[in-house]
Order: structure tokens, then C-alpha cells, then sequence
């Protein structure tokens, strides 16, 4: 029986209207994303100043052509749309129909420490979701086991009872399966077979897996 619904944030919740953080860096560096991605992945898993993050990505990945200008405000912007998110029109609706079901809901993102809201700074939704768990404040990020091990314990549920929804199949699905949780992909733009194309689909799929703990 599912206790918990974990829910990743970008491409999942809310609406990545610029694209993924990772990518516009890549282009404005004229680095590979791949190369790019796995430079960011360390500064998922802190807390970093924007500046600070700025300049380390300006030496390591534009040595030649100073863009620690463009580099912070591009973060800085980042930042502003990871505290004020748009969500999905399905999403706010899913939500109540999985609280009045008597779930648990978190959310549980991979994010750069630089853009990360902070304890202090409002989020929406907060009152539709018992929990919001950064990689940057974890320590590890998805699809580690440790990072998956921390939110299992914080929610205090076993694995079995866990179900994870995201958009990205390395970082969420197989990361939530090598934990032991059970794990449904949302594949918005429908790009891949055996999947749920929208938010409200969770709860068809929660009854595929065995219906919920109320």
C-alpha cells in the first residue's frame, strides 16, 4: 500500500519555461551539456553563493571569454523562477485528490545550491505538500541511493510504501527503483511508452500498484 507520493518539481510540477538551468549554461559557455552537466552535479549538492558559482563556471568552463556577468544573471533569474514556480494546470487539483486520499506528498528536486529557495523565502504550494527536499541541502543528489535513502527517512515509510513521479529517466525512475520505491515517469510531450502523460494519471496508477494507505 502507498503511504507517500514523492514528486519531482521541473517538468513535473512546474513549468520549465526557460528550459532546463543546465542547458542554457551550456550554450552560453559554448560547452557540450553533457560536459556541463556533470561539471554542475557537486554544486547540487551544497549550498553556493550565485556570484561564487558564477566565477567557478566562468574560469573552469569559459577560460577565454569572461561571462561571469551573464553566468550570475542567468542564475539570479533561475533563482527567481525556482521561488516564484507555475505550475501545471493539473497539478494544484492532483494534489488535493491524493491529500483527501490520505497520502503523504513531498516534493524531491535535484537543484543548484545558487538558485535553491531558501527556508526563509515562500514557495508555492506549501500548503498542498508536507515536505519539499533539495539535492542541495541533502547532500546527495538524485539518482544517488543516499539521496533517496534521506527522503525515505524523513517521510518515515518504507521503501515499498514510496512512489515516485518525475520526468527524467536516469535521475527519477531509475534512481526511485535501485531504492526499492515504486516509481511512475510523466512524459508530458509523450516521447516514451509505458508512461502517465499527466499529472491527474497518478491516481489510475496508484490502483495499478495496490491502492493507497488511508
Amino acid at each position: 500500500m502507498i503511504s507517500v507520493v514523492s514528486l519531482d518539481i521541473g517538468g513535473t510540477v512546474a513549468v520549465n519555461s526557460r528550459g532546463p538551468v543546465t542547458a542554457q549554461i551550456a550554450t552560453l559557455v559554448g560547452r557540450p551539456f553533457p560536459e556541463v552537466r556533470e561539471f554542475l552535479q557537486p554544486y547540487k549538492c551544497m549550498r553556493i553563493e550565485i556570484e561564487a558559482l558564477a566565477d567557478i563556471l566562468n574560469d573552469a568552463l569559459s577560460p577565454e571569454r569572461d561571462v561571469r556577468i551573464e553566468l550570475a544573471g542567468l542564475l539570479t533569474a533561475a533563482k527567481r523562477t525556482a521561488c516564484d514556480i507555475t505550475t501545471f494546470s493539473d497539478v494544484e487539483k492532483t494534489l488535493e485528490t491524493l491529500r483527501d486520499r490520505g497520502l503523504k506528498i513531498v516534493l524531491f528536486s535535484n537543484v543548484l545550491g545558487a538558485i535553491a529557495p531558501t527556508a526563509g523565502e515562500a514557495f508555492p504550494l506549501t500548503d498542498l505538500v508536507d515536505g519539499v527536499f533539495y539535492s542541495c541541502d541533502i547532500g546527495a543528489a538524485k539518482p544517488s541511493l543516499a539521496a533517496f535513502s534521506y527522503v525515505q527517512s524523513e517521510v518515515g515509510a518504507r521503501r515499498e510504501q514510496i512512489l515516485h513521479v518525475g520526468d527524467a529517466v536516469a535521475t527519477d525512475i531509475e534512481g526511485a527503483t535501485d531504492a526499492g520505491w515504486h516509481s511512475v515517469l510523466l512524459d508530458r510531450e509523450r516521447r516514451h511508452p509505458n508512461c502517465i502523460h499527466s499529472l491527474e494519471q497518478i491516481v489510475e496508477s496508484l490502483e495499478r500498484i495496490g491502492g493507497t494507505q488511508r
